[in-house]
């Protein structure tokens, strides 16, 4: 029988230990001091709305909203250069052979006879201008200024209008939209490819700024700019970054585990739309409830594994998985009477080469006797991170107690031979003989397993050395002492009893052993 978890309690402990849903937040309440009395207009493109000024999404604009910045508008463009390049998206005509640069409509000349534009990108390479791909690039919307004598922008721009009033206009950021406000070059400009005018770049090199690398591609003559040794490059992409984290659950059953996991992520605000989940269900009615609630695929390989599989099988094809084609027995065929360790093995071939894995299983895995050669092997690959010991009672209709077995497949250096455990069998809420976990319980338990050195009643780092010294034996009891007040779970009594056994049985073999020994050699000796 598969006895579930109120999977609501334990997925937002799973998430956090796998940094899906944890996260640094600064105690300080300290806002930055108030500047001088000053009037400033801040802009801010692609129609970011006032209302979406939060610390958890926009930090720096919150910092300058709690310094005394005032949001008001959607759009801060006058007119609107966002909505018409949205419409060359509508028409279909973006971004071929026509489209909207500015607030003008560009179509290539179509006959031989028409001169084409001709100029480079801020990055120095040759643009094409037959058939443009639109671009925010301020040399290439330079260039088509010049080639429509200066008519690129129709409309009046509202940094124009603000010069006009003998205002000092400043626009740093991206090019394109903002470059675009700036054409006639009237204010200061920086993006991640230039600095205007030439002063600036003076003004800022003196008072010992970098500058981006291709703002040298953006002046000749007597106004080239030499960087300094140290300038380097500070604007140059370093690479694509993906946020989309793949979870994967491979006894997924009606889907609760991976939905709870996600869940918890959108109720501490944090990114949770681009997080890809997968599941594996044998059974075709749940998990055609599964697919109720959030689409599943096929995927090989996964960033993140979440599993709570059927604890202690007995009825699975032994046989069929010792010659497994997809070589997921790389660490040995568990018993018959018990599949936990083949579960085991299918999430570790699941992952990818730094995927993190956690799964709730009995107490048993960590220590019972038929197992230990496999975890000997898993210990030595240094694939487990650690174990997190949950409470009694939380199982419905069941006093059984689980573990999370928490598995990494690429440890941090410092982390490498060690495993973190975590002893929460005390930390569960128990109201009218129902248990949980209370936010205070899963706050213990996480800065156990974030920080066991400040948490040595409950948290334990140990080196393989001692685990191996304890023949590979997990369970948490045998390295972290409780108070001498506390009783011991039924779990925790069974696995210190087991332990007993086999070093008994060890000790027993070890003295039959040299009994043996000692009545070969007295016959010899008559």
């Amino acid at each position: 029988m598969h006895n579930k978890l109120p999977l609501n309690m334990v997925a937002g402990v799973m998430g956090a230990v796998l940094a899906l849903g944890g996260c640094a937040s600064d105690s300080s309440n300290d806002h930055p001091a108030p500047l001088s009395a000053t009037r400033t207009i801040l802009m801010v493109w692609d129609g970011l709305r006032p209302d979406s000024v939060n610390a958890a999404d926009t930090p720096n604009l919150f910092a300058l909203r709690q310094s005394g910045v005032n949001f008001v508008d959607n759009h801060s463009t006058y007119p609107t250069f966002t909505m018409m390049n949205g419409s060359s998206l509508a028409t279909g005509s973006f971004p071929k052979t026509s489209g909207f640069y500015g607030n003008t409509f560009w179509a290539a000349p179509q006959s031989s006879a028409n001169t084409i534009p001709v100029g480079n990108s801020a990055a120095g390479t040759p643009q094409d201008y037959t058939d443009p791909v639109f671009t925010e690039d301020y040399q290439v919307l330079t260039t088509l200024n010049d080639y429509y004598g200066g008519q690129l922008l129709l409309v009046k721009s509202l940094f124009a209008t603000a010069q006009a009033a003998g205002l000092v206009t400043a626009t740093v950021g991206k090019s394109g939209a903002a470059y675009i406000q700036d054409l006639g070059k009237g204010g200061l400009f920086i993006d991640e490819n230039t600095v205007q005018p030439r002063s600036l770049v003076a003004e800022l090199q003196t008072a010992g700024f970098t500058l981006p690398a291709n703002v040298v591609k953006s002046y000749s003559g007597t106004d080239a700019v030499t960087l300094n040794a140290t300038n380097g490059s500070p604007t140059s992409r370093a690479g694509y970054v993906t946020f989309a984290t793949t979870a994967y659950d491979p006894t997924c059953g009606s889907g609760g585990l991976l939905l709870n996991a996600v869940l918890e992520l959108k109720n501490k605000g944090k990114e949770w739309r681009n997080v890809r989940v997968y599941g594996q269900e044998i059974n075709l009615i749940t998990s055609g409830i599964a697919r109720m609630n959030m689409f599943l695929q096929d995927k090989d390989r996964f960033d993140v594994v979440l599993a709570n599989p059927p604890y202690s099988v007995k009825q699975w094809n032994q046989t069929r998985f010792a010659a497994d084609p997809y070589g997921r027995n790389r660490f040995g065929t568990p018993p018959q009477g018990n599949a936990d360790y083949a579960f085991l093995q299918h999430v570790i071939a699941s992952l990818n080469t730094t995927g993190r894995a956690a799964i709730l299983f009995p107490h048993g895995v960590l220590f019972r006797d038929a197992e230990v050669e496999m975890r000997r092997k898993m210990l030595e690959a240094d694939l487990i991170e650690g174990v997190i010991g949950l409470g009694p009672n939380l199982f419905y209709n069941s006093p059984m107690e689980a573990c999370i077995l928490v598995l990494r497949r690429h440890k941090p250096d410092e982390r490498r031979g060690q495993i973190t455990l975590v002893d929460g069998s005390r930390e569960v809420m128990r109201v009218q003989a129902y248990s949980f976990l209370s936010p205070a319980n899963e706050q213990k338990i996480l800065a156990g397993w974030q920080s066991p050195d400040a948490h040595p009643d409950i948290a334990r780092v140990v080196t393989l050395e001692e685990i191996a010294e304890r023949n590979f034996n997990l369970s948490i009891p045998l390295y972290i002492d409780k108070p001498p007040q506390a009783r011991l779970g039924v779990g925790e009594a069974l696995s210190l009893w087991e332990y007993s056994r086999s070093n008994l049985a060890q000790q027993t073999a070890a003295l039959f052993a040299l009994l043996g020994s000692s009545t070969e050699e007295s016959q010899r000796a008559d």
